[in-house]
């Protein structure tokens, strides 16, 4: 059959308009369900976006405030490697004393200074300050 001749047939036979009224209404639950889908699609869309959006602000802001921790820390780490220095040279001075007070002159030192002790046969003379 010819393409002219298919077409006058189902033109011929088309379903009468109680038929055509179901079709009518199922065309229109097909377009009504094609725009929930659209919708739908841009309210996925829309959240996906939204999501992206979030995970970059917080990227970003993750980012700031790790640059702002590290140079806090960084300060931080300065003064506490000063702060060890001076602990070093302070440990190096009193070991020095230690070794010192050991000593039987170190000890005889001590005494002289800080207790007012004096050998046998010296004198102690104790000069007052007005």
């Amino acid at each position: 059959m010819s393409t002219a001749r298919v077409y006058n047939y189902q033109v011929k036979n088309a379903p009468p308009l109680r038929e055509a009224k179901v079709s009518t209404k199922f065309l229109e639950r097909t377009k009504t369900s094609q725009q929930k889908d659209r919708i739908t699609a841009v309210v996925v869309n829309a959240l996906i976006i939204s999501f992206a959006l979030f995970v970059a602000c917080q990227f970003v802001r993750g980012t700031f405030l790790n640059v702002d921790r590290y140079i806090t820390l960084n300060s931080k780490m300065a003064n506490l490697e000063a702060l060890n220095l001076q602990a070093i040279h302070q440990n190096a001075v009193l070991k020095k004393k230690y070794k010192n007070y050991n000593s039987p002159a170190g000890l005889e030192g001590l005494a002289r200074d800080y207790l007012n002790l004096v050998g046998e046969n010296e004198i102690s003379i104790i000069l007052k300050k007005s």
